[in-house]
């Protein structure tokens, strides 16, 4: 993994690989490959250890060894994972969950 965080424009990320598309200002997709943290403009993620993680919306997945993982975005406090992951808590615009090795979706 990247060894300190890369700030560029309104993107900051700590991560082997980061893409970020934008259309009309609002994110469209991302994906982030062994990272710990994204954020751009209200929407990423930050995770206690490595994962990799693709967003477009409020859909995606994530790939992981086991992690806590915060989630941010519009909306984002409603989707559900699968397999079901354990809830740690949920508020306007983020869920942050506990996920076991594996890979999980969400929408």
């Amino acid at each position: 993994m990247a060894e300190k965080e890369i700030t560029s424009n309104e993107i900051s990320f700590n991560a082997d690989l980061c893409v970020v598309r934008k259309s009309q200002k609002a994110n469209s997709f991302y994906l982030v490959r062994n990272g710990t943290k994204l954020l751009t403009e209200g929407a990423g993620f930050d995770s206690d250890s490595e994962i990799t993680i693709y967003a477009n919306g409020n859909e995606g997945a994530i790939i992981t060894n086991g992690a806590t993982v915060k989630i941010k975005g519009k909306g984002i406090e409603n989707v559900k994972f699968d397999p079901v992951a354990q809830l740690i808590s949920s508020g306007k615009d983020f869920i942050e969950v506990q996920l076991s090795e594996g890979t999980y979706y969400f929408k």
